[in-house]
């Protein structure tokens, strides 16, 4: 999600050896992967942070390959929020005021060509609301949230040379807020996983 965390996160992968992962520094509107080159997209709680949802699940249609599937769980709202909430920071950056309505996040992944979107469960949200006074609109607002997991498949038919047999590529969409001004670039991790290992027993991402 920064610099500093990638290469924290890179360390650690060398430190206990996983050749099968990686980390790329991206935004989440703009991923640095290929065309349909990941088998499984995962999110979690981090697409409400974007100011184009839209461009978000355009992107992961785009990288997935033909059959992938996409795995979100985020905040919705289940009606208006106050202005007042939806100018806060302190409730953008607990991911309140950039969520949006439920029916029409749906409408947005299946906008980008996803097919067989299905709201898998759902809860109430409340953390962070007894930081604020009984009665205000920050807090009356997280009566309108609501914590979704959502999925969908990219259907449509395989490129060619856009598939490597025996691969598995899972992409994990992250993102961060940075101070009162906005977001930092989202956080791609990738991991391969082999069929059958090589000959000589080790295992290598491609």
């Amino acid at each position: 999600m920064t610099v500093s965390m990638l290469e924290r996160a890179r360390a650690n992968a060398r430190k206990i050896e996983a050749t099968t992962v990686e980390f790329r520094l991206g935004e989440i509107e703009h991923l640095p992967v290929a065309d349909e080159t990941v088998d499984v997209i995962i999110s979690n709680c981090v697409v409400n942070l974007s100011p184009d949802k839209p461009q978000v699940f355009r992107e992961a249609y785009r990288v997935l390959r033909p059959g992938g599937r996409l795995m979100v769980s985020d905040l919705v709202l289940n009606g208006p929020l106050a202005d007042s909430v939806r100018k806060n920071v302190e409730m953008y950056v607990g991911c309140i005021s950039g969520a949006e309505q439920r029916e029409r996040y749906r409408e947005q992944i299946r906008g980008a060509g996803f097919t067989n979107v299905e709201v898998v469960s759902e809860s109430g949200y409340a953390v962070g609301a007894d930081a604020f006074v009984e009665g205000s609109a920050e807090r009356e607002a997280f009566v309108m949230v609501t914590s979704v997991k959502v999925r969908g498949q990219a259907v449509r038919p395989a490129s060619p040379g856009g598939c490597a047999l025996g691969a598995l590529l899972t992409a994990v969409l992250a993102s961060a807020v940075q101070g009162q001004n906005g977001t930092v670039p989202g956080e791609i991790t990738s991991q391969r996983r082999r069929s059958r290992p090589p000959s000589n027993g080790r295992s290598n991402s491609s």
